[in-house]
């Protein structure tokens, strides 16, 4: 049987030769059509989270957003609700290809 590949190894092929900021925002565009999340990339600075890209629809008023430090200055927001509905498994995939992402482009 061969083995399925993650959706995240296919986004990391297409946001090749992009910007960070156009990066970003082709994650937030395809997070939002592969798993129905709103996610908005930050900058930390210090204790504020400055937005830089994504969500184009505002986050729930009436729960806590989540917030997911990616490391020391990027992270990332999004509707806990959302979040919650993610399994565990893909959870981890998506973190770690976001952290990636930082990682390698930041």
């Amino acid at each position: 049987m061969e083995k399925e590949t993650c959706i995240f190894e296919r986004a990391d092929e297409k946001i090749e030769g992009r910007s960070l900021n156009e990066r970003l925002s082709w994650i937030t565009d395809f997070l939002e059509q592969e798993l129905g999340i709103n996610v908005w990339f930050v900058e930390i600075l210090g204790k504020r989270w400055s937005y830089l890209a994504g969500g184009r629809k505002a986050l729930s008023a009436f729960l806590p957003p989540k917030r997911i430090r990616l490391n020391e200055r990027y992270g990332v927001v999004l509707d806990i609700d959302s979040w919650n509905r993610i399994p565990h498994r893909k959870r981890r995939e998506l973190l770690t290809f976001l952290q990636k992402v930082v990682e390698k482009y930041g």
